[in-house]
């Protein structure tokens, strides 16, 4: 009778336990580490995510995050070929569009993490001769990088050099990948993304101006009126636990801090990361 009452009590232990563990989030469970999740972003913004990761480990310490970056093009073309990222950090609200038409990301579920505009960046040996966008147009001018019109960056500039009346002149100039083009020196200048052009000091949070960047003009609002960077969490099948709470995360103030160059910050994780 005794061990049968032993054996009873072990039945509902072992019940109660698995219970919780079932409605456990994946986090809490000690001495388990949670599926990584994997984070898309465009490759300017790194060196910054990987110290916001220390602020969501916090939150969730036992989830490790995997970053890929690349262009806004590159990333959208990885997704296309079966890439399955957890969140997608995007330039601007056209690749988020382009992740809704594939049904990968809830209606709301987009938070705008920072806002940008886009900059006319010239080259060392064109800054005598370009000091605005409708410069673009002058006959000395023979090469403009430009991002492709599916992409924020070459929609807005096309809109922008469609308002100055030049849209025509310059198109049949303009070469894809526009801050490669620019540092290879196979174009004169270039619409960039805001966040593109500038370098980061890793412990003061001071921009720096690209080296291979003579100048830089952003355009007027009347030309592009700033838009959002923004981070979505995805969903392939089922959407990971944590996504939405690092989305969440990057929306905190530590992260904004991090990501709009406030205060003095050390990145123990970037020194370890090639």
């Amino acid at each position: 009778m005794r061990r049968a009452a032993e054996w009873a009590l072990r039945g509902i232990m072992f019940v109660v336990g698995a219970l919780l563990a079932l409605h456990a989030p994946p986090s809490a469970m000690a001495g388990t580490q949670a599926r990584p999740l994997e984070v898309f972003a465009p490759w300017c913004m790194e060196k910054r995510l990987r110290r916001i990761v220390e602020v969501f480990q916090e939150k969730r310490p036992s989830t490790p995050v995997r970053f890929a970056t690349g262009t806004p093009g590159q990333l959208i073309k990885r997704v296309r070929a079966g890439g399955k990222p957890d969140v997608y950090i995007a330039m601007g609200p056209c690749e988020i569009e382009v992740l809704q038409s594939m049904g990968l990301v809830d209606e709301g579920s987009a938070r705008e993490i920072l806002r940008q505009t886009l900059l006319l960046a010239v080259s060392e040996k064109a800054k005598e001769t370009v000091a605005e966008l409708r410069d673009l147009a002058k006959k000395e001018v023979n090469s403009v990088g430009m991002g492709r019109p599916t992409l924020t960056s070459g929609r807005l500039a096309r809109a922008a050099l469609g308002k100055l009346g030049i849209l025509d002149a310059v198109a049949p100039k303009a070469k894809t990948s526009p801050l490669r083009q620019l540092v290879l020196g196979q174009v004169q200048a270039a619409v960039l993304y805001e966040q593109c052009c500038y370098e980061e000091d890793l412990h003061v949070g001071k921009p720096d101006l690209r080296r291979d960047i003579a100048a830089v003009r952003p355009l007027s609002r009347e030309l592009c009126e700033p838009f959002p960077v923004v981070a979505a969490p995805l969903k392939h099948g089922a959407a990971h636990p944590d996504a939405a709470v690092f989305v969440a995360t990057l929306c905190g103030k530590r992260a904004q801090d991090i990501l709009h160059r406030r205060g003095d910050w050390s990145c123990p994780i970037c020194e370890m990361v090639p």
